[in-house]
């Protein structure tokens, strides 16, 4: 046991030796893999998404928008992604390293750097490398963007809900999140946004006054209020005093 602990400080020192900052800023692929990455791209891809990713049928990949959708996720389920549903009609079609391929483009379009080793498409490696920026800046998500929350629900004085105290917004899929990730959102702080929600009638709002709620859906900033066009409400707890002891 000790001699198993002694290996997993020197390997923490070597890569904190190796690079200070989130993994992704310290160069994951090689450039020749985005090179191949490039041409994969054309040849695939840029029908849709055009070759300067800035997007056409399918969305932009690149800048803010490609930071929206996958700000704070792991290189697994952007490749998962990809692999999963490209190209449109002929989904997983080509090999893992082209796929992987496309991947390494994608960051370096985005201004991560190349390095010297060349990215493995071992799941238990993407997992680990987690889409963030530079020096930890805050991601600026842009309307329109899928985007989930969690705070309190009440009734807005003259009709309608809201959620107050209000985590900030974060980008997301529009998926269901797993009881255990609702679970985990039950011991963060209260947050300080307040988020208009549009169409929470759907949702049966009135049964969950007075709870904690995860909301999902689109975001839309105006200079009096921040909305949020519903597309799930999940309960994180009965009461919102449970979020953090009001």
């Amino acid at each position: 046991v000790g001699m198993s602990i002694l290996l997993a400080v020197l390997c923490r020192e070597t890569a904190t030796a190796q690079g200070a900052g989130p993994a992704i800023w310290n160069g994951v692929f090689t450039a020749e893999q985005a090179r191949q990455g490039q041409e994969q791209f054309e040849a695939t891809c840029a029908r849709c998404h055009n070759s300067d990713l800035s997007g056409d049928r399918g969305p932009a990949l690149k800048g803010d928008r490609f930071m929206a959708n996958w700000g704070s996720r792991d290189l697994s389920r952007l490749f998962g992604k990809i692999k999963e549903a490209m190209p449109p009609n002929r989904p997983n079609s080509l090999p893992d390293e082209a796929y992987l391929s496309i991947v390494t483009h994608l960051l370096q379009s985005n201004g991560f750097p190349a390095g010297s080793k060349p990215l493995t498409s071992a799941t238990n490696v993407l997992e680990t490398i987690l889409i963030v920026p530079k020096g930890g800046a805050a991601i600026s998500i842009p309307n329109f963007s899928m985007v989930a929350t969690n705070g309190c629900l009440a009734a807005r004085p003259g009709g309608g809900w809201m959620l107050t105290r209000s985590s900030a917004a974060a980008a997301t899929k529009d998926e269901p999140t797993a009881a255990d990730e609702l679970t985990n959102l039950k011991a963060s702080a209260p947050g300080q946004e307040t988020f208009v929600l549009v169409s929470a009638g759907v949702f049966e709002a009135a049964a969950h006054q007075g709870q904690r709620m995860q909301a999902k859906g689109l975001l839309y900033r105006t200079p009096e209020e921040t909305r949020l066009s519903l597309t799930s409400l999940q309960v994180v707890s009965a009461e919102c005093a449970a979020a953090g002891g009001q």
